[in-house]
C-alpha cells in the first residue's frame, strides 16, 4: 500500500495531465519547472478507533497543497488549484492504489499563499482526508 503522498499525487497528476516527478512532487518543490504542484503532508488528526476493537482502525493525516505559477501568472495558478480542489473534494469512500479513502474533508478554498524569488505565485489549500490505516 502507498502513503497518503502517493496515492493523491497519483489523482491529481491525472485530474490536470500532469506527470508525477515531472511537474507533481512529493514533500518537495524543485526550483524548475515554474508551474508545479507539491504535496506536502500536515498534521492531521488523531487516528480514530472503534469501541471493542484493538489498534487503529482509520488514519486522518493532513495534507497542503501547493501549485506554483509561471512568474506573473496569479491565474492559472489560481485556476489549476481549483481543479486539483474539486478533484479531491469528490473522494469518498473509493479505492486510491489500493487504500481505502472514506472522506476528503477540504479546509478551506484555495488561497494566495505567496510570491517566491522569481516572481512565481503560489495557490495553496489543506485537506484532511479519513482513510484506512496502511498495513
Amino acid at each position: 500500500m502507498a502513503n497518503v503522498l502517493d496515492d493523491l499525487a497519483t489523482r491529481i497528476a491525472t485530474a490536470i495531465s500532469g506527470t508525477v516527478g515531472t511537474d507533481v512532487f512529493k514533500s518537495m518543490m524543485p526550483a524548475l519547472p515554474d508551474a508545479a504542484v507539491a504535496l506536502y503532508e500536515t498534521g492531521g488528526l488523531a487516528p480514530e478507533k472503534r469501541f471493542g476493537s484493538a489498534g487503529v482502525d482509520w488514519e486522518r493525516p493532513g495534507v497542503q497543497v501547493v501549485v506554483r505559477g509561471a512568474p506573473g501568472d496569479y491565474q492559472t495558478a489560481r485556476t489549476t488549484s481549483q481543479t486539483i480542489f474539486e478533484n479531491v473534494a469528490e473522494i469518498e469512500t473509493e479505492d486510491l492504489s489500493g487504500t481505502r479513502y472514506y472522506l476528503s474533508d477540504p479546509q478551506q478554498q484555495p488561497f494566495g499563499l505567496s510570491v517566491d524569488e522569481q516572481d512565481r505565485p503560489k495557490v495553496a489549500f489543506n485537506v484532511l482526508l479519513t482513510k484506512d490505516k496502511n498495513a
